[in-house]
């Protein structure tokens, strides 16, 4: 028995003398956190906009997104803007700064939809082709866009 304590108390030590902290991958944590993030507020909006049905700007704190859980808070600048398109329909979208890494999850989560992508210079870059985004959309955002009926 005294053998088996002793082994384990030296597995122990030898498991905390090889630990690498850089070998925790934080940016994948920080990208997903920041898709989860972007996800919960993008369902929100595209609720809101649903029952709206009315072209304007949304952002965080409005009282209309009354879908988003219970103290969330916005880790990044997120917004949601409804206008209405040359083909005379509502559309809605929501966008906000983020990495390439955080697009990449921010599609990953939405099991790459081609709602979701990144604007670069004006198009929405996609799984499905590109699209023309309105102009207040920053270059580098990502992007997820909805037809509002």
């Amino acid at each position: 028995m005294k053998a088996l304590a002793f082994s384990a108390i030296l597995l122990g030590f030898i498991a905390f003398w090889s630990f690498k902290p850089e070998a925790i991958n934080n940016d994948g944590l920080r990208s997903e956190a920041v898709a989860i993030n972007y996800g919960q507020f993008r369902n929100a909006v595209f609720d809101y906009a649903q029952k709206m049905k009315t072209s304007g700007v949304i952002v965080p704190g409005d009282p209309g997104l009354t879908a988003l859980p219970f103290g969330w808070k916005n880790i990044r600048a997120w917004e949601g803007l409804t206008q209405e398109e040359g083909d005379g329909r509502l559309y809605c979208y929501v966008y906000g700064p983020a990495q390439p890494q955080e697009v990449v999850a921010v599609q990953k989560l939405f099991n790459q939809s081609m709602a979701v992508g990144w604007n670069n210079a004006g198009v929405f870059i996609r799984n499905g082709g590109p699209l023309a985004l309105p102009p207040v959309i920053p270059h580098g955002a990502v992007v997820s866009v909805m037809r509002i009926d």
